[in-house]
């Protein structure tokens, strides 16, 4: 599945609402990766401690969004050029977005929050 099939229509997906409040809740308590090679690293840490092979991670000039792909097993987060441009270095390289991400791949099939993916 590609970024553009994504679904964020609440009847489609509706705990993404609840998901993106939670995770804006607890993002603070995670620590912040500082460069793309800690990115790197937490993620084949992460895959490991999940019994996954780490998806690929494709650091990308769109700085606003973030997103994870289970069919082709990668995630795109912004570069760190392109985050300190609009100021916002931190929210992609925080654990808890790339850990969001992770799940996203790690469930398979579709890239809605559902109770897999919660599970995940």
């Amino acid at each position: 599945m590609s970024h553009q099939s994504r679904n964020y229509n609440s009847k489609h997906d509706p705990q993404r609402t609840k998901v993106y409040k939670a995770e804006y809740k607890i993002r603070g308590l995670f620590p912040v990766c500082q460069t793309q090679d800690e990115v790197l690293d937490f993620v084949s840490k992460v895959s490991e401690i999940a019994g996954e092979d780490a998806p690929k991670v494709i650091f990308t000039k769109a700085s606003r969004w973030a997103w994870g792909n289970s069919y082709d097993r990668w995630i795109k987060l912004p570069d760190s050029t392109a985050a300190r441009q609009i100021n916002e270095a931190s929210w992609a390289f925080n654990q808890c977005v790339i850990v969001h991400e992770l799940a996203h791949v790690f469930t398979g099939g579709g890239h809605a929050h559902n109770g897999q993916f919660l599970e995940t």
